[in-house]
């Protein structure tokens, strides 16, 4: 914006010694040039925060989905609900899958 001026307003002194009788129209030109640039950068501001606006929503319906009510789901959901909705396989499926000594979460796909 500033460089964009700074030539404008070398292009003004240009035309002020060549015709003065321009002096008027140039910074009327450089007003408009100003608001056009302003415009602009308002534009490009809001197109930028509603990215990032819809970012942060997919971003929050993914977490809600992991952290329904804002903590892990085996805080939330129990055993015994996908114990009888599965069976004795679902044991040996989380026992086949675990490794006690291993310090990270699992994320299991039912």
């Amino acid at each position: 914006k500033e460089t964009m001026l700074r030539h404008f307003d070398g292009l003004i002194e240009k035309s002020h010694s060549i015709d003065p009788g321009i002096l008027g129209f140039a910074k009327s030109e450089r007003a408009r040039l100003l608001k056009s640039i302003d415009n602009l950068e308002k534009k490009l501001i809001r197109a930028e925060k509603k990215k990032h606006s819809d970012s942060l929503k997919r971003i929050s319906t993914i977490r809600s989905k992991f952290l329904p009510g804002g903590i892990l789901r085996e805080r939330n959901e129990n055993f015994l609900h996908w114990y009888l909705r599965y069976g004795e396989e679902f044991l040996d499926m989380l026992l086949e899958m675990s490794d006690p000594l291993e310090p990270k979460v699992k994320v299991v796909k039912i």
